[in-house]
């Protein structure tokens, strides 16, 4: 027995007591959704919801194949047919299936309501398929039902409805026909019949049960957060041991034995479809890619109105490459639009910022001009309240030069006097002393 674990980037291969570890996959980029295997092929398939591909490797060859078949979420595969059947997260949700090796796909059926895909798995043997459905807008908190169909999506019917939290894996006994899950909000382990009926609690943990599946007699389940891998005998839950205590597994895991998908005649061998052949509960169906049965070749049309993202690989791989081009066409021209329209509004207001930068003017305010009008009037009103002659003036200056003239005469005219009293000498001695003094 080999056990095949999914932890961050990595698939690995391992023996149980981990003497021997494979790298099977590195993708340091994105993570692993879903995972399964087809023993028969010695294939691992997984699912990356952000590249939107699903993966095939074989696990001895390494050989490769990856197809684009859009936000492809968890998977099953029907290991009897090699069809994968798989969530697909793009509106309107729904559960298509693929033949990877034909370049096939179809859709299965349409997911009614808010609730989104947890988990798949197919019982390929009876032609059924079972997914549980979780609601996260329910107002009481999650919720999820388990439904069961065919697998050509008739005879949808809710199983198991009351009472579930989220039921993060699902998994069968095919010996016992029995199915299991286990609920990571409530921490229990369940199983019923295959109908819904029966249903008992088989394991309450204090972990959340992260993944679930069936070997042989017993029940390997991965606890959260540990990277731990424990064991119970079906029929005795007491009897529970840790096989596997390593992070090498986190999110999921699988075993990898040929008794863990029992082989059986398969009934789409050999069959002349126009399309795809799929499994159900009585013998097989021919398959429309837009998800109708069909009878003949004749009546599978490529219908425009129901012919719903159900091409074939090549096909759909060509539409996604044109619809990317066309969305990064758009993109550029938005991108570009926008770009011309900001340098023309910067230019804009560069241009009336230059403008009003080129209109301004300086005002000065002189308050004496301002008020000069009211001087000059209230000066006039002044002037016309004097009576006639006595608004005339005198300049002060000349008034004073002429009083001073006269003085200096009057003064000539005493010294002339008082000279006239005097002799030639004396008068002489006079102006002397004078004239020293003005020298003085």
């Amino acid at each position: 027995m080999e056990i095949i674990t999914v932890a961050g980037y990595n698939v690995r291969k391992s023996t149980v007591t981990l003497s021997e570890i494979e790298v099977i996959h590195h993708d340091p980029n994105f993570e692993i959704y879903g995972l399964d295997i087809n023993v028969k092929e010695n294939a691992i398939y997984w699912t990356n919801v952000i590249l939107g591909t699903i993966t095939k490797i074989n696990v001895k060859t390494k050989e490769k194949k990856i197809v684009d078949v859009g936000r492809p979420g968890a998977i099953a595969v029907d290991w009897i047919t090699d069809n994968v059947y798989f969530y697909s997260d793009n509106r309107p949700y729904a559960i298509k299936v693929c033949n990877l090796e034909q370049g096939k796909c179809a859709k299965v059926l349409t997911i009614n309501g808010t609730g989104k895909v947890q988990s798949i798995n197919v019982d390929p043997i009876k032609g059924l398929l079972f997914w549980s459905q979780t609601d996260w807008l329910s107002q009481s908190g999650p919720k999820s039902e388990i439904y069961k169909s065919s697998m050509t999506g008739t005879h949808v019917k809710a199983i198991v409805t009351q009472h579930l939290g989220i039921v993060q894996k699902l998994t069968i006994d095919y010996r016992n026909s029995r199915l299991y899950w286990g609920d990571t909000q409530l921490n229990v382990i369940e199983s019923s019949n295959l109908d819904g009926s029966d249903r008992k609690l088989f394991l309450e943990t204090e972990f959340q049960p992260l993944d679930v599946n069936i070997y042989q007699d017993s029940l390997y389940w991965l606890l959260s957060n540990t990277g731990n891998i424990r064991k119970c005998k079906l029929n005795s839950k007491t009897t529970c041991m840790t096989v596997i205590g390593s992070q090498i597994v986190t999110k999921h895991f699988t075993i990898f034995h040929d008794t863990i998908q029992p082989l059986v005649q398969n009934k789409c061998q050999g069959q002349k479809c126009a399309y795809m052949c799929l499994l159900n509960e009585q013998n097989f169906t021919c398959f429309c890619q837009y998800g109708k049965p069909i009878d003949n070749d004749f009546a599978c049309k490529k219908d425009s109105k129901k012919y719903i993202s159900s091409m074939s690989l090549d096909e759909q791989k060509k539409t996604n490459n044109q619809d990317k081009g066309m969305i990064a066409g758009i993109a550029i021209i938005l991108i570009a639009m926008i770009t011309i329209l900001s340098a023309y509004y910067y230019y804009q207001q560069l241009k009336i910022n230059r403008r009003k930068k080129n209109d301004m003017s300086i005002h000065f305010q002189n308050p004496s001009y301002d008020e000069k009008n009211e001087i000059q009037n209230s000066f006039n009103c002044m002037v016309s309240a004097l009576p006639p002659g006595e608004h005339e003036y005198i300049n002060p200056i000349i008034n004073i030069s002429a009083k001073f003239d006269d003085q200096e005469k009057e003064r000539q005219k005493i010294i002339e006097v008082q000279y006239s009293d005097h002799s030639e000498s004396e008068i002489e001695d006079t102006q002397y002393s004078q004239n020293s003094k003005l020298l003085h």
